[in-house]
């Protein structure tokens, strides 16, 4: 689901020290938020997105041009980072928390709550843009506190020159074999084979699982899919990228998925979302 429809809170510390420039992501998360409350929620989706920014609605859509061309959302939408996690060339990073959604006044009990899930890129004039958000939604009883949680990757020690090309094919490789695995055997097998120790599970009805046991258990009953590539980025140095398409289950059933993948001494998911496409009513 995304932000656009709804809040969030914050939240420990499983990354050692916070990096200045993943902080001055979690700043920019935060002034997203802010500005949806000063201005209202169209307007600072206007302001944050990207031009080639991407949101679901119910598939994939260029968010900045959903958003100037639909009217005013309605209600209170607040939300702040608990994850952040930025690449060492601090062009690409993602950032993850809670949300929550009022519709009157924002001393209401909210309606909806959720986690999103921000990519970021910096564009040319070096400023932090949101280039894809997409989020689950759960009931209030399952929500849970969380402590902010920040790092930025190590330049990684190498005698070659590092290839942004190169690596994102290696990236888009890995993306490509999970998805066979995931096709053939379904996702526990794919997640036994490419998961992070740390890697975060989101699907709808469920807070986010953190770590590869809490994952494979999340998706252990989950049935094969045929997961469509649709595009992906990489950052700068080649150490932090993300996919997303569609997936469709032996009934035919469609999810949005969205995969971000860490550069370890290989690639490995560290941040997995399969959302339901809602029917038309």
């Amino acid at each position: 689901m995304g932000k656009i429809l709804l809040l969030c809170f914050v939240t420990s510390s499983l990354f050692a020290q916070p990096d200045s420039v993943a902080l001055q992501l979690a700043q920019s998360e935060r002034e997203f938020s802010k500005t949806a409350l000063l201005n209202g929620i169209k307007s600072a989706f206007l302001t944050f997105l990207g031009d080639q920014s991407v949101l679901f609605r119910p598939y994939s859509v260029n968010g900045k041009e959903h958003i100037l061309a639909g009217p005013e959302t309605p209600g209170f939408l607040t939300w702040f980072p608990t994850v952040v996690e930025v690449s060492a060339s601090g062009d690409l990073g993602y950032t993850t928390g809670p949300w929550e959604y009022r519709q009157e006044k924002l001393t209401d009990e909210p309606l909806s709550y959720g986690h999103f899930v921000s990519v970021w890129k910096k564009n040319s004039e070096g400023k932090w843009k949101v280039i894809l958000d997409v989020g689950n939604k759960y009931l209030k009883q399952n929500k849970r506190e969380e402590k902010l949680r920040t790092k930025q990757l190590s330049q990684r020690q190498t005698n070659k020159v590092i290839s942004a090309n190169a690596e994102r094919d290696g990236m888009l490789d890995t993306d490509s074999a999970f998805a066979d695995v995931a096709g053939k055997k379904g996702n526990s097998a794919a997640f036994h084979k490419f998961a992070s120790e740390d890697v975060r599970v989101y699907r709808n009805g469920i807070f986010p699982t953190q770590g590869k046991k809490n994952g494979l258990e999340l998706v252990k009953n989950e049935k094969a899919l045929r997961c469509n590539f649709y595009a992906g980025q990489i950052s700068g140095t080649g150490d932090l990228g993300f996919t997303y398409g569609p997936a469709i289950s032996t009934t035919s059933h469609t999810s949005n998925y969205v995969r971000i993948w860490r550069k370890e001494n290989e690639w490995k998911l560290v941040l997995d979302v399969m959302i339901p496409v809602s029917k038309p009513k």
